[in-house]
């Protein structure tokens, strides 16, 4: 399991003194824009990290669940696990999140 870099995004509110705020800013304002039109019910974060987005979807979703491979350093994430071996029932979630993920997820090409 990877232990760098434990101390993820923790927040979306980028200022424009950093060096990434170009990245950002128009990312983070498409993906809030796309989380109020489309989230709903229980929602499953693959890679939460520190749930930088969690209180994005607070007024659309009953429950919001947080999957890492690691515990971040807020303690934040729910379930313990890599991307491929999440423990839940087949549809027992309404709405899928990730962001920034699929790189790291181990057998991402096939």
């Amino acid at each position: 399991m990877r232990i760098e870099n434990l101390q993820r995004l923790a927040d979306t509110k980028i200022t424009r003194a950093n060096k990434y705020y170009w990245h950002y800013y128009p990312f983070h304002r498409d993906l809030v824009e796309a989380i109020k039109k489309y989230a709903t019910g229980k929602v499953l974060d693959i890679g939460c990290g520190n749930k930088p987005y969690e209180k994005e979807f607070d007024a659309n979703v009953s429950a919001y669940i947080g999957c890492d491979i690691i515990q971040s350093d807020l303690n934040k994430v729910d379930i313990l696990c890599a991307a491929n071996e999440i423990p839940l029932e087949n549809l027992s979630v309404d709405t899928v999140f990730s962001t920034q993920t699929i790189e790291h997820v181990e057998s991402h090409q096939g």
